[in-house]
């Protein structure tokens, strides 16, 4: 995260309220932004599955990406999440060491990412479902990016110290 005053928000902000942010403006928009991005991105190889630079396998990987962010998500509403906010946040040092690696997974699922969608490099007169797939990829990628910055450097920090 390089935005100063937005990393001072989070640093300022109380765990608990923390939680809410992260489950209202990151959870719920990765699970709307996939259910959104993998159905166009099913229209967008189909209808040009014969040009070269068409993203092949990209609506299998968003399928895949979901179910791993679905996962883990999960694990943070069900056990971590509520470990924290009843202020068990120091014994919750396990479940956030295996959040921290699935971040790592996640990292590299970005890069496949990226690499699947061409660097969100459109090919000359692309339509405007593949314009909004390419958009839409790109801002899921900077999202969840930034969601994993805010869990690793801000909220669980703040939970292991409270």
């Amino acid at each position: 995260m390089n935005n100063n005053s937005n990393s001072q928000k989070w640093n300022l902000m109380e765990v608990t309220k923390m939680i809410d942010q992260i489950l209202e403006v990151f959870h719920a928009k990765h699970r709307a932004d996939l259910e959104m991005l993998i159905p166009l991105s099913e229209k967008v190889e189909s209808v040009h599955a014969d040009h070269a630079d068409v993203p092949k396998g990209l609506a299998d990987f968003l399928k895949h990406l979901y179910g791993e962010l679905s996962s883990h998500m999960q694990k943070e509403e069900e056990i971590l999440f509520p470990m924290i906010k009843n202020g068990q946040g120091m014994m919750a040092h396990g479940p956030i060491q295996v959040m921290q690696h699935e971040h790592v997974d996640h990292i590299s699922n970005l890069e496949n990412l990226k690499n699947l969608a061409k660097d969100y490099v459109l090919p000359e007169g692309a339509c405007g479902s593949w314009q909004a797939l390419y958009s839409g990829v790109a801002t899921l990628e900077k999202e969840i990016r930034e969601h994993i910055a805010i869990e690793n450097d801000f909220l669980f920090p703040k939970a292991l110290n409270s």
